[in-house]
């Protein structure tokens, strides 16, 4: 029987760019990393929100029935409030619509969203550290 051989593609050991491709592609390699770097940022902001509001309810959970608490309402402001029902919390699912969940379901929720946010986290670490292998190859 006749064997057939495949042909074997090699890579080029080198590719040879001018000047003016290597800073087009140093530009791009640039722009993909600030990009990185702002998804980063928004990701660590989102990790950072969902873990106050966990700890939040964590305290929550410690609170009497009646007993006096500050709500914040945004930018160093809070209000005062009785505790009343420490079973349920109110969550948002979009802008125009609230949910009331149990403080057990809205916990679990935040851990959830912590873990999938950090898994994103380290993927952006990732792509970061090869887009700054690339641009140091390329300086």
């Amino acid at each position: 029987m006749a064997e057939k051989t495949a042909k074997k593609v090699e890579a080029p050991e080198r590719i040879v760019l001018n000047f003016n491709g290597l800073l087009q592609k140093f530009e791009e390699e640039r722009g993909k990393l600030a990009s990185y770097d702002q998804r980063r940022q928004n990701v660590e902001k989102v990790i950072l929100d969902a873990s106050a509001a966990l700890a939040a309810l964590e305290g929550i959970e410690k609170v009497e029935k009646g007993e006096k608490i500050l709500v914040p309402v945004g930018s160093g402001v809070y209000i005062e409030a009785a505790a009343d029902d420490l079973k349920n919390v109110k969550t948002a699912l979009t802008a125009d619509y609230v949910l009331e969940t149990s403080l057990a379901q809205a916990k679990k929720t935040l851990n959830e969203r912590i873990a999938s946010f950090s898994k994103t986290l380290q993927r952006l670490s990732g792509h970061e550290q090869r887009s700054l292998q690339n641009l140091r190859s390329m300086e």
